[in-house]
């Protein structure tokens, strides 16, 4: 590792153990979150196996999944979605 690399990682792992107490914190109040959205699946009559498959596909909310876009709260396939921002080229 070249010198200017190594001071770069080290200023980069005093960042982390600097942020290590809220980061420890997030995690927490983010693995209840994900414990709460299973349940709440569960309750509706998913099977666990579902209910968990659902968590991994979305995290701790359908709005944080990475599987397609989001429009309030409907889910909108990917080759249906146009984002607003886009400029539309003709």
């Amino acid at each position: 590792m070249d010198t200017l690399r190594g001071i770069e990682f080290a200023e980069g792992v005093e960042e982390l153990e600097k942020d290590l107490p809220t980061l420890k914190k997030y995690y927490g109040v983010a693995a209840k979150a994900m414990r709460e959205y299973f349940n709440a699946l569960v309750k509706e009559d998913f099977t666990e196996e579902q209910a968990l498959e659902i968590v991994i596909a979305h995290g701790y909310s359908p709005e944080s999944s990475s599987i397609g876009k989001y429009e309030g709260s409907t889910r909108v396939p990917d080759d249906e979605y146009e984002d607003p921002g886009e400029d539309e080229q003709d």
